[in-house]
């Protein structure tokens, strides 16, 4: 067994391995406000993107988005309301 173990091992190590390449973008900035580290204008950094306006959702857009938070919310409330009748049920069984 162990052999088979030294052999996966020389084979991982012969597995030319990527090295990657640092281009210089920042995938996640973590300047942020509150923390110790945090600079308000630092220099070489570009500001902050703020979000383009558009047009806001209308009346039936915001309508249809809220009956599908409700019916997620009735999901899994029944869900949930189905799960602890059948472990109280479960267990009113066991006991008696």
């Amino acid at each position: 067994m162990s052999n088979m173990i030294k052999q996966m091992k020389i084979k991982q190590n012969q597995i030319p391995r990527d090295k990657g390449h640092d281009d210089g973008h920042t995938v996640a900035d973590m300047n942020i406000a509150g923390m110790p580290w945090y600079q308000e204008n630092r220099p070489g950094m570009s500001p902050v993107r703020q979000p383009q306006p558009g047009n806001p959702p209308g009346w039936k857009e915001s309508l249809h988005a809220m009956a599908g938070i409700w019916k997620a919310g009735f999901l899994l409330t029944g869900i949930y309301s189905a799960v602890l009748i059948l472990v109280v049920l479960f267990l009113i069984t066991v006991w008696s």
